[in-house]
């Protein structure tokens, strides 16, 4: 009885990590398909995001959304091939172009609040957990055997950032030159709740 129980566990056990490396192969494989010049840098800042959110980002308010006004100013109009993007394989927050705010999708005052608001309903993980979580994470990566540029390199600098005590990173310098991205990260529910009728 008991080998029959154990059994039904450690068969469980496999089925959820199973099930858990396919949606982060899904989510990979969405990155990479919607923006193939991504590195291993920026697969990283994906998932760090849906972890995250835009908490670090929000530490002065004010300053945020300064530099958010300047940057909407700045922009000459955004290369990435979608204005929403689902982040990570929790999708607990997704990227929302600015350039909804140029184009009069939604309006500044709607986004700004979307934004900062989702600096606070959401708790991000422990450093700690997220060290495993994002080895895991790297673990699935490698056995997709995708030949990242830079991959090694790439891996070498995360590890030792994340031994630092760093863990938000920017976009490739590939990234940037390919898709010129200008975004913020909105909590899920709140875009669900406040923005995606916008979308229909």
């Amino acid at each position: 009885m008991k080998k029959s129980i154990l059994f039904i566990i450690v068969l469980s056990l496999f089925s959820c990590e199973y099930k858990l490396d396919k949606e982060i192969e899904k989510a990979v494989k969405f990155q990479l398909r919607n923006y193939p010049e991504s590195t291993l840098q920026d697969i990283y800042k994906n998932f760090f995001q849906d972890a995250f959110g835009p908490g670090h980002l929000l530490v002065n308010t004010e300053e945020s959304l300064n530099y958010l006004q300047i940057e909407l100013a700045e922009m000459p109009g955004s290369k990435l091939n979608t204005k929403l993007v689902p982040l990570g394989y929790k999708n607990n927050f997704v990227r929302l172009d600015l350039s909804v705010i140029k184009d009069g999708i939604i309006s500044y005052d709607e986004y700004t609040k979307a934004f900062i608001d989702s600096g606070t309903y959401f708790k991000s993980p422990d450093p700690e957990d997220w060290k495993e979580e994002w080895h895991h994470i790297l673990k699935v990566i490698e056995k997709m055997n995708l030949k990242l540029a830079n991959f090694d390199e790439d891996k070498e600098k995360l590890s030792q950032m994340m031994a630092n005590g760093d863990f938000a990173v920017h976009h490739s310098q590939a990234f940037i030159d390919a898709y010129d991205p200008h975004y913020r990260i909105i909590y899920k529910e709140i875009f669900d709740t406040k923005l995606k009728s916008y979308f229909k």
